[in-house]
């Protein structure tokens, strides 16, 4: 390992944390951006965590607090922190401490709803999905309305996601892997003690769980079956959460190790009236260490009539003693379509008018889960008044229509600035979620790569971009767009970040660059002339009789620096970068420049340019070093100050003007300093 690398990463890390928390997966990957070794930068990390200054739990603490002041809810702050590779425990614990999201969800409403809730059904369906879309849970949605007779009705019938649970293995969907292990398990009767079953939100670990549950004890054979009857009373009363042999424990409000030792102590009686005793433990990755060594030796040697179940989200914090002594089964998400044929089956079931589009929609937001697209699903019945309508759905999942996006994207495609942003402007008078309209720009560009290669897309959109981007530039704005997303949680707006996100796509587009070039011809070939008189003046400097009569000339001040750096063809990036340093020295082997100390890396590319920018001036190799420290007469500086003086000496003319302080005296006026410019 290479100490001098290992203490430059380190420095670059604890830059990046002195401007604020960070995750552990955040600066891992901040890291792995800029080095490419793995093995340094996983020692630089744990240096960190063992110097407690990376900590995943006073990061969760400072994000709640922070987005809450933004008036997100604690729905929508778990799963970012989720992205952000923090532990659901972690994330829970945070949002519990910081407490109060009542007063949280009513300061968001009044902010969005300053006239208080509606009176119209409508509207006050829509102000609930606000909240609902903002990440509040129920209870916080109540403290806002009120128990009023309204909500009563809407939330007393039976949700879709309760009542279309599947009853049994052929009602599951997305998950023929499990399903058919679980049936050739029981067909065969090699029924394992212990089973884990592992995955994201809504896939159907629970579910799965409970028709297994009936399988194993279902009266209508003498043996198990892979199919259930869910008629005889062991079944029906698994169904309806009254089953004694059946125990089903949260572990995430029971993780003390008294509560598995009193589950422990039953295990040794045999079920009251069915063939197994099972027990399933939800969230069983909340347990504490104790509770879990308590499980050890009943999990290693259990009774026979005895089954385990868990279910987790986060099977990697499960000790991997327990692990060994489990048959783990991981649940996939769910793809798109299959969602979408779901759905489509449930609204005929319904008997719900609906358009193909708004499924497609409900479905891609659910991210793979089938609860999460039946819970939108309800919502979308809801908002439109028992009817599925796409412009609806749009509204509710805050969904720009694909229009607006699409003439978006080819105004960044011609280098069209004006047209991007009226289109911009056009999209914020639907109060959309910027973070969707990033994340749709994204969407639209992957399929636009997809189509430059495989040309099998159906949208004529997508064809249309194709055909005028080139590939390298689409791959160009997908990473200046996955870069943006990326920091958007971070940034203080949101607006902001897409505006600026915009801007660099626009900036290096090619077509732009071709009409600023055209459009600043003239100034270009003034800059040329002026380096042209430069370079006369260096070899004539580095000349043999020169030579002969004088010492080889150097940049020995900052106004010599400030006239090289004038006269330098550079693009705005690199003035930007370079400007703002000061000389330190110039010498035979390198000019060494003095920049900031919050100054970050400058660019591989940004250095290249300027780099070659200076050779052509002196006619010969020369090394570029930039130190760290007090900047003084950077030519930026030295600009500004000459402006200055010039400005005060034709304010000071001014003052002993006569004719102009009669003027002044007479209207009794005032000379505005900002106005005055020297003349060239």
């Amino acid at each position: 390992m290479s100490d001098d690398l290992f203490n430059i990463i380190y420095n670059k890390s604890l830059d990046l944390l002195s401007r604020r928390e960070h995750s552990f997966k955040e600066i891992k990957e901040k890291l792995s951006a800029r080095f490419e070794n793995k093995e340094i930068i996983k020692s630089v990390v744990e240096k960190l965590s063992d110097n407690n200054l990376v900590n995943n739990t006073r990061y969760a603490e400072a994000y709640v607090s922070a987005r809450k002041r933004k008036g997100f809810g604690p729905k929508k702050i778990a799963f970012e922190l989720s992205s952000k590779g923090v532990d659901e425990s972690i994330a829970n614990s945070a949002i519990f401490e910081e407490g109060d999201w009542e007063s949280a969800a009513k300061l968001a409403f009044s902010k969005k709803f300053k006239d208080g809730p509606s009176l119209d059904i409508t509207e006050k369906l829509k102000q609930k999905n606000f909240l609902q879309n903002r990440g509040f849970r129920f209870k916080e949605i109540e403290s806002v309305f009120g128990n009023d007779m309204l909500w009563f009705i809407v939330m007393s019938y039976e949700v879709l996601a309760r009542k279309y649970r599947p009853s049994c293995f052929e009602e599951v969907i997305g998950q023929e892997h499990i399903v058919r292990a679980l049936v050739n398990s029981i067909e065969s009767e090699k029924i394992h003690r212990a089973f884990i079953f592992s995955g994201t939100r809504g896939v159907g670990k629970t579910t799965i769980a409970r028709i297994l549950a009936k399988c194993l004890n279902c009266e209508s054979d003498n043996k198990p079956t892979s199919q259930p009857c869910n008629k005889c009373s062991n079944t029906t009363e698994i169904t309806t959460g009254r089953s004694v042999d059946f125990l089903e424990i949260d572990a995430a409000s029971n993780t003390q190790v008294d509560k598995i030792r009193d589950l422990i102590e039953t295990v040794e009686y045999k079920p009251a009236k069915s063939r197994y005793k099972i027990f399933l433990i939800d969230e069983v990755h909340m347990l504490s260490p104790a509770s879990f060594n308590a499980l050890l030796k009943t999990l290693e040697e259990p009774p026979p009539h005895v089954v385990f179940i868990f279910a987790t989200t986060n099977p990697e914090k499960i000790p991997k003693t327990v692990l060994s002594r489990c048959l783990q089964l991981n649940l996939k998400t769910v793809n798109e379509e299959m969602l979408n044929n779901h759905l489509s089956k449930i609204l005929k079931k319904e008997k719900i008018k609906y358009d193909n589009e708004s499924t497609q929609l409900i479905s891609k937001s659910a991210n793979g889960s089938v609860r999460d697209a039946l819970t939108i699903l309800d919502q979308a019945i809801a908002h439109g008044n028992g009817e599925l309508n796409s412009n609806e759905v749009k509204k509710l999942l805050g969904t720009i229509d694909d229009s607006l996006l699409f003439e978006l994207i080819e105004g960044v495609v011609d280098g069209d600035g004006k047209k991007v942003f009226d289109n911009l402007a056009e999209i914020e008078q639907l109060l959309p979620e910027y973070d969707v309209i990033l994340r749709d720009i994204i969407s639209i560009l992957h399929q636009v790569s997809l189509e430059q290669v495989l040309n099998n897309s159906n949208s004529e959109n997508i064809k249309t971009i194709s055909c005028k981007i080139d590939k390298e530039f689409c791959q160009l704005l997908y990473e200046i767009a996955m870069n943006s997303f990326t920091r958007f949680s971070a940034h203080p707006s949101p607006k902001e970040c897409l505006e600026i996100c915009l801007l660099r796509m626009l900036t290096f587009n090619p077509l732009q660059k071709l009409t600023e070039n055209t459009q600043n011809t003239s100034s270009i070939n003034a800059e040329k002339k002026s380096l042209k008189k430069v370079d006369k003046e260096i070899k004539k400097v580095n000349s043999p009789a020169s030579k002969k009569s004088s010492k080889k000339k150097f940049l020995n001040s900052n106004e010599d620096w400030m006239k090289l750096f004038n006269s330098l063809e550079l693009s705005p990036f690199a003035r930007n970068y370079f400007g703002n340093m000061s000389l330190f020295l110039h010498n035979d082997e390198a000019i060494i420049l003095k920049a900031d100390l919050n100054l970050g890396e400058v660019p591989e590319n940004i250095m290249s340019e300027f780099k070659t920018a200076v050779e052509r001036v002196f006619l010969s190799k020369i090394n570029i070093k930039i130190e760290k420290g007090e900047v003084i007469n950077s030519p930026i500086q030295l600009n500004e100050s000459k402006i200055k003086k010039e400005k005060n000496l034709a304010l000071e003319q001014l003052s002993k003007n006569k004719e102009i302080q009669d003027f002044v005296e007479k209207f009794n006026g005032k000379i505005k300093s900002e106005t005055i410019k020297p003349s060239k």
